[in-house]
């Protein structure tokens, strides 16, 4: 028995243990299970989270283990559709009070309705993705934990045909982040004699605290959007720009950083986003084979060489998702080009792409943080780190 407490504390104090106020991974629930013959035992934790998706986190003790401690994250449990990467459960919300999700690909219907967020005693407005996921496990309780398969799956060496003598969602969990231990809880204190006498009936749960409000900070139930980051914009020259991002035609050019904590499409999003007027991403025409239909619809002119033209009068979620799309592109080493304002126009033998007169042009960097900001005439004002669109281009607009 002290040896099982003593590994298992030496597992929190390296932080190999559940950690149920995971800041970066909130707790939607948690499920202990113990598996034992005469001869072995294995102990598996399951910690549903949610970060970007919903995951169920493994961790698994005992003899016949390698390696103890985390084992595996399953990020495929709740998908929108029978695609893998369709995961973002807020949008959800714009799927109607009772949409379709792929539960471990079991199709299931879920209810949404007001009244199911107060059932959860958390507001209906503006609901995280954390707040959905405890919704739907509320409605489906069983359905998000692993098979047998599948947990003992995560652990090849172990016999999977142990048998499992207990499992609880309820118990009396330590606080590993305050340096808590499991050896001071009577769960833990009373589950290592249980395995030691065989005998579960000697487990206690204790005082539970393993209800996922009890791990969470109340801004984790709001959904605010994604942090936008700072601008930090400065004017250059550089005599190789053209040669590099193949653009002419600009009276001023200035090289626009972002604070480190936020998103940097969204900060130009903000600012310019409803300007876009056209763009193009110089990519090898094999690039195009990983769009989905829904990307390939947002564009247009796709030529048998490699240029993407963005569509016209597209919406503004479709500009932000380009923006995104094209800030990864540029870390990937992608050139692209955003015009704003008016049409830019292209050269496909030069390659080279020139900035209509009173617009602008904004190109993430190549390999690299950062973007620029190529401007013909007077429709941006750039003080300081403040970057605003012209009084005299918005009358214009108006009057347009």
């Amino acid at each position: 028995m002290e040896n099982i407490l003593n590994k298992w504390d030496k597992y929190a104090l390296e932080y190999d243990f559940p950690v149920l106020d995971n800041f970066n991974a909130p707790l939607v629930a948690c499920k202990v299970s113990l598996y034992q013959d005469e001869t072995t035992w294995v102990v598996f934790f399951e910690v549903i989270s949610y970060a970007s998706c919903v995951e169920n986190i493994v961790y698994a003790y005992g003899p016949d283990i390698e390696s103890e401690g985390l084992q595996f994250s399953y990020g495929d449990i709740v998908l929108l559709s029978k695609d893998e990467n369709d995961d973002w459960l807020l949008d959800l919300l714009s799927m109607g009070s009772h949409p379709d999700v792929y539960i471990q690909n079991s199709k299931t219907k879920l209810d949404l309705s007001e009244s199911k967020f107060l059932e959860m005693d958390v507001s209906p407005d503006n609901p995280s993705g954390l707040v959905i996921a405890r919704l739907i496990y509320e409605q489906y309780p069983e359905a998000l934990w692993l098979s047998k398969n599948r947990l003992f799956s995560t652990v090849p060496e172990l016999n999977a045909e142990l048998p499992l003598v207990y499992s609880s969602t309820e118990w009396r969990h330590p606080d590993i982040i305050e340096g808590d231990l499991p050896s001071n809880s009577i769960f833990f204190q009373t589950l290592a004699k249980a395995i030691t006498e065989h005998d579960v009936n000697k487990i206690e749960q204790g005082e539970s605290n393993t209800l996922w409000l009890n791990w969470v900070d109340e801004e984790a139930l709001v959904y605010l959007g994604e942090p936008v980051a700072k601008l930090h914009i400065k004017k250059i020259e550089d005599n190789q720009f053209m040669d590099r991002y193949h653009i002419s035609n600009y009276d001023e050019l200035f090289k626009i950083d972002f604070s480190e904590i936020g998103s940097r499409h969204l900060a130009i999003f903000d600012k310019v986003g409803m300007f876009i007027e056209n763009a193009i991403v110089i990519e090898d025409i094999g690039f195009i084979d990983g769009y989905s239909d829904k990307d390939i619809k947002y564009y247009k002119n796709l030529d048998e060489e490699r240029c993407i033209y963005v569509l016209d009068r597209i919406d503004m979620k479709q500009r932000e998702e380009f923006l995104a799309g094209s800030e990864l592109d540029g870390d990937d080493g992608y050139l692209n080009r955003i015009f704003l304002f008016k049409k830019g126009e292209y050269d496909s033998v030069s390659d080279i792409a020139k900035l209509s007169v009173d617009s602008a042009c904004f190109m993430w960097n190549i390999d690299g943080d950062g973007g620029f900001l190529a401007v013909n005439g007077d429709v941006i004002n750039v003080q300081g780190n403040h970057m605003e669109i012209s009084a005299k281009y918005l009358l214009q607009r108006e009057e347009s």
